[in-house]
């Protein structure tokens, strides 16, 4: 049992202490929804929304760049840090 809770232990240290990549709401949103996607494949992030806004100009636009960057950075971090799977295709 001591071997088991010792191994468990080794695995969560291993990963580190994952956290957003990029700073602030639009960065913690991202990662939100890439945990989600993560855990059921079929609830995708709504980067088309994002998109979308891109157009809008001002605060929305800038909120949907920040939002498309940190999906695109942490979904590589997180093929890095072991949070999703990754495999080659």
């Amino acid at each position: 049992m001591a071997l088991i809770a010792a191994f468990i232990c080794f695995i969560l240290t291993a990963r580190g202490d994952v956290k957003p990549v990029l700073d602030g709401p639009d960065g913690l949103k991202a990662f939100d929804d890439l945990a989600t996607y993560y855990s059921d494949r079929t609830k995708e992030p709504p980067y088309d929304e994002a998109l979308a806004s891109l157009s809008k100009g001002g605060d929305t636009a800038q909120h949907a760049g920040q939002y498309l960057l940190g999906l695109f950075e942490q979904s590589i971090a997180d093929e890095k840090n072991g949070r999703s799977e990754s495999r080659r295709t």
